[in-house]
């Protein structure tokens, strides 16, 4: 139920903006993985959707997508290291520096660790034009410390999915860096 009502606030919030009077050209999906907003959401023809994961996740991507009616936006989908300096890559692709640009970071920070946090979180803010916006999620440093918590995050660290990052102040991330939440 928590990641319907993710994907549906994030889906309204993405929309809004993208359709609205000042609506950035170009959308960037951070740990895009399965998801199909460029091919679901009604966006302007004149948006372009970049999503970016690793190579092998956007090309099973690519063969599940494979015969879907066409989009009425441009998607670009990038094979990168998010933990590394993609920017290069997103550039290459058309990514246009002067154009603000809405980034989401969804169901993402908790995988990594804090530095590769900050480094994320520093790479978009100086790829970012003025009037761009940013959605993230994180999870809350209360959930990871929890003990009743436990038994599902060792299985999630069991399975290879550890969950390495959370804040219960993600506005101390963001305000240093000029986001405003």
């Amino acid at each position: 139920m928590v990641i319907t009502v993710r994907t549906r606030f994030i889906d309204d919030a993405l929309t809004d903006i993208a359709t609205g009077p000042d609506g950035p050209a170009q959308i960037v999906l951070l740990a895009a993985g399965m998801d199909t907003r460029a091919y679901r959401l009604d966006f302007p023809t004149t948006t372009t959707v970049f999503e970016l994961d690793r190579p092998d996740v956007l090309q099973l991507k690519d063969r599940l997508l494979a015969g879907t009616p066409e989009l009425r936006c441009t998607r670009r989908p990038l094979g990168v290291d998010l933990a590394g300096d993609w920017s290069t890559a997103l550039t290459a692709a058309g990514f246009d520096l002067r154009l603000p640009t809405i980034w989401l970071a969804e169901g993402l920070t908790q995988y990594l660790e804090a530095p590769v946090v900050g480094g994320l979180l520093d790479r978009i803010t100086t790829l970012s034009a003025p009037g761009s916006h940013l959605l993230i999620d994180v999870v809350g440093q209360s959930v990871l410390d929890d003990v009743s918590m436990r038994p599902w995050l060792d299985e999630l660290a069991h399975r290879g999915m550890p969950w390495l990052y959370g804040t219960d102040q993600p506005e101390e991330l963001l305000h240093p860096r000029g986001w405003l939440t």
